[in-house]
């Protein structure tokens, strides 16, 4: 037997009592009660735990699937790493070609440009080289300048630098000279264009009786003194006689001056180049042999030299060249 709270007073009573002895509440229909409760909550309670169970048991281990998607993370990422580091060395490298390539290529450029360069004498000649006009001497005359023109078109001093820019020349300088015959007393105009400090031509104006000046000249001739300008067979001022010669077939002229005694100027004769003069320089000449070389008579001796022109056209041909080309007429 065992003793229970009545739920009616609060009163201890025995579990086997039908009623409270004191207040009647029925004890037996209590412990019933309790027992259909009791009953009632333990099948609940089983079922509530079976479906935890279940449900635990349904889920996979969390553990193992973070476990997994770490490592395919992990293994991602090394994979867009790798890549990227591939892909950093293969544009390092190919920049790398690249650069080479460039290098040998200009250094191929730069040893083509050597190789391709001609001698300094040349090169300067190019260099120097009027822009944007022909460098062929022809009747005519060269370049922008032409027989008949008026000198004022050729004045520096009268034009503006736009004008000089479009010329082959830099700067002209007139040049008058008075001259004397007898009593008679004329000028001999000239105007010499240069380029930098490189005399190109002369222009000859003709001769006055009073003093001219640029407007009333018209170029007459021109004396070409530059390489640069060439006959179409390539003939130029500065080659040497031994080669117009050889090469061309020209023979020595001796011009002989006022009473046929000296050696007033020296010119050359060239085969199908009638329409120019060819002067010779006596400056080779006169530098080692003096004024009297070219004069015929001697006179310390009071005679004539002997095989007197023979031997100045040989000295002419081992050593002079030729100094300018005349256009047109100087008379």
């Amino acid at each position: 037997m065992a003793l229970i709270r009545c739920k009616g007073c609060g009163q201890m009573v025995s579990d086997r009592a039908e009623k409270c002895p004191k207040c009647g509440y029925s004890v037996r229909l209590s412990m019933e009660q309790q027992e259909e409760t009791k009953q009632s909550v333990e099948p609940h309670t089983t079922t509530l735990n079976t479906s935890k169970e279940e449900v635990t048991n349904d889920n996979p281990k969390p553990q193992q699937r973070g476990s997994k998607k770490g490592i395919i993370i992990a293994i991602i990422v090394v994979v867009i790493i790798g890549c990227g580091v591939l892909f950093t060395l293969l544009n390092s490298n190919n920049g790398s070609n690249d650069q080479q390539q460039d290098t040998t290529a200009i250094t191929d450029t730069e040893s083509i440009k050597q190789d391709e360069l001609p001698s300094d004498s040349l090169a300067v000649a190019v260099e120097d080289a009027p822009n944007d006009f022909s460098i062929e001497i022809t009747k005519d005359g060269i370049a922008n300048i032409r027989i008949g023109k008026s000198f004022s078109d050729y004045n520096t001093s009268l034009m503006k630098q736009e004008d000089i820019d479009k010329q082959c020349f830099d700067f002209s300088i007139v040049d008058i000279q008075e001259k004397s015959e007898f009593e008679d007393v004329y000028y001999a105009m000239n105007m010499k264009l240069y380029k930098g400090q490189e005399l190109l031509c002369t222009l000859f104006g003709g001769y006055f009786d009073e003093r001219p000046n640029t407007l009333q000249a018209t170029v007459k001739s021109i004396t070409v003194y530059s390489p640069q300008f060439k006959l179409p067979n390539g003939i130029h001022a500065g080659m040497s006689v031994k080669e117009l010669i050889n090469d061309y077939g020209a023979t020595i002229q001796l011009n002989e001056g006022e009473g046929g005694e000296n050696i007033e100027s020296i010119s050359l004769e060239i085969p199908n180049c009638n329409d120019f003069t060819f002067n010779v320089g006596k400056e080779t000449l006169l530098n080692r042999y003096g004024d009297e070389y070219f004069n015929m008579y001697d006179s310390q001796s009071g005679t004539y030299k002997e095989n007197f022109g023979d031997n100045i056209k040989k000295e002419v041909a081992e050593l002079c060249d030729l100094e300018s080309i005349v256009i047109g007429n100087n008379n």
